[in-house]
């Protein structure tokens, strides 16, 4: 998707669309896209790349705020499922580049931004505030699998 294309998407959008301009790539775009079809109306809306919370490292790709669905982080790698050379314990995936492979955690990035956000919004509720959770790769090329937070350990 190209980022024009994005655009005309986001300007006759009824949900609330924040930070469209920094989605970096194809793939992005369209799992952005996805999103604003998915969750097109009044009470929702998509985020890209939100500073949420000034702990965080790098904020996530994208977020989904939403009265019905919730709140949901979205980590989007550009990789074909032929690049992926092992899933690992904890979430860490080895990708095969050109110049040879590298190891990253998508997980633990998703499970880092959702405790920044909740750490920030327990301050304005008394006691503590309970997100439940699940993980999930997006594909935009490919079926994505989704695995609770239990089994991914």
């Amino acid at each position: 998707m190209q980022k024009h294309d994005l655009e005309r998407l986001v300007t006759s959008a009824r949900c609330r669309v924040f930070g469209w301009e920094d989605a970096a790539n194809d793939s992005q775009r369209q799992v952005m896209a996805a999103l604003i079809h998915g969750f097109n109306h009044a009470d929702s809306t998509v985020l890209c790349e939100p500073s949420l919370a000034r702990t965080s490292k790098r904020p996530p790709d994208l977020v989904l705020v939403d009265t019905i669905a919730g709140l949901h982080f979205v980590e989007v790698k550009e990789h074909g499922l032929q690049h992926i050379e092992a899933i690992e314990p904890g979430g860490q995936i080895r990708f095969r580049y050109e110049n040879g492979s590298q190891t990253k955690n998508p997980v633990a990035k998703v499970r880092n931004a959702t405790f920044d956000v909740k750490n920030v919004s327990e301050q304005g509720f008394d006691g503590e505030l309970v997100l439940p959770s699940s993980i999930g790769w997006p594909s935009p090329s490919r079926h994505s699998r989704t695995f609770n937070e239990e089994e991914s350990k």
